[in-house]
Order: structure tokens, then sequence, then C-alpha cells
């Protein structure tokens, strides 16, 4: 008795090219599928990076308006020891 089983993993895909050649010899139909599916599966990964780098600007343009938004923030403060306050706060008691 003949063990025909593949030994090695260059063996198992060969044999698996060789079925799956002969499947689409027999039904061009299912070729046609299989290509479609590659195509719908290239322009999906072609949309979800045109949408992820959209999102990376978008992102960046928000933190580059937090940015702005915090220095102008910023401006408005002054430096009175260890703490902030805004310009038309009150003085602190104690500092003329």
């Amino acid at each position: 008795m003949t063990d025909d089983r593949p030994q090695t993993t260059v063996q198992v895909v060969g044999r698996v090219a060789e079925d799956v050649v002969s499947g689409f010899k027999g039904q061009p139909l299912m070729l046609a599928i299989v290509v479609l599916n590659v195509i719908g599966i290239i322009a999906a990964l072609y949309f979800l990076n045109l949408l992820a780098q959209n999102n990376s600007m978008h992102l960046k343009q928000l933190m580059e308006q937090t940015a702005q938004h915090f220095e102008a923030v910023v401006k408005l403060c002054t430096v009175v020891p260890g703490q902030y306050r805004l310009q038309n706060d009150p003085p602190p008691s104690g500092h003329q």
C-alpha cells in the first residue's frame, strides 16, 4: 500500500494549486467570481486607505486648532507666583 499523501508543505501547496486550477477549468464561472472578489477586496482596501488618510488630516487640523485656542487662552492669563489668573479677575489680596 502506497501513501500518496504530500510529505512537505511545498507538495501540499502544489497539490492544492493543481486542484484549484483543474476546478477553474471545469467551471469558468467560479474563476470569474474569484476575480471579482479580488477586485472588490482591492477596491475596499483603496477606499479604506483614503478614509484613513482623510481622518489623519482632520485630526491634525483639530490638534493645530486646539493648540491655537490654548495659546489664545494662555495670552488672556497673567502670571501670579505659582498660578494663572485671567486679566479681568480682581487682583489677589496682598499685591498692589
